[in-house]
């Protein structure tokens, strides 16, 4: 953590002023199915302020639920295969996985917290509340 994300790896340009809430996301995963609607409303709620981005595995999509589940991110999505080396860079091994990046680009958790309550029912939801605070 600490270091400055690579974002001209994955070819996009972040919006200035903006945390960046990275969600790594495979299709064929059902936890990631699962977590998808706690996303898109945490996406209504903190747009304006948090950029979301997802990055995935880009492979075929197998089934119809994988393909709705796909198509239901409206944000930014940037594919990447299987074996590219960027996962393991990030040290993305599982799926779901986030990551929060500051205004600055700089990697602040890694893992974030998901937008589902974890074993102590914490949320990403507090931390975005807290960074949406002029």
């Amino acid at each position: 953590m600490g270091d400055v994300f690579p974002f001209d790896r994955i070819k996009i340009k972040p919006t200035d002023g903006k945390y960046v809430y990275i969600h790594a996301f495979n299709t064929s995963n059902t936890q990631c199915i699962q977590e998808l609607n706690a996303l898109i409303k945490l996406k209504l709620r903190y747009g304006s302020t948090i950029e979301f981005l997802t990055v995935y595995v880009d492979k075929p999509l197998n089934s119809v639920t994988e393909k709705k589940a796909f198509e239901s991110i409206s944000w930014t999505k940037v594919g990447l295969k299987e074996d590219d080396p960027l996962w393991e860079q990030l040290g993305i091994f599982t799926f779901p996985y986030y990551l929060l990046i500051d205004k600055d680009f700089v990697l602040l958790a890694s893992p974030a917290l998901t937008p589902t309550p974890n074993g102590k029912y914490e949320t990403i939801e507090k931390t975005f509340f807290e960074l949406s605070k002029p």
